[in-house]
């Protein structure tokens, strides 16, 4: 068996819908990539706000509305990465 055809393998399939390894290796990717962002995009927001004098409040609402916001992009994109469409 070569690598391609591992990759390949599908070992879910639903209806139409067949889930492979590769798919599931580049959720698996886009997932970590986004945890990796969004902590930068945490660390650099809190040094902003530290600079500006922002109160704790709204830091952590700003902070929660674009988790929320990135999250849910991301998501959506695991769900394609997995070969279900969203349209």
């Amino acid at each position: 068996m070569t690598l391609k055809e591992f990759l390949e393998f599908n070992f879910i399939s639903v209806g139409d819908i067949q889930i492979s390894i590769y798919h599931v290796i580049t959720a698996i990717l886009i997932v970590v990539i986004a945890r990796v962002l969004m902590s930068l995009i945490n660390r650099l927001l809190k040094r902003y706000f530290s600079k500006r004098k922002i109160d704790t409040g709204r830091q952590f609402a700003l902070i929660q509305f674009i988790k929320y916001i990135f999250y849910t992009i991301t998501v959506l994109m695991v769900i394609e990465a997995l070969g279900i469409s969203i349209s």
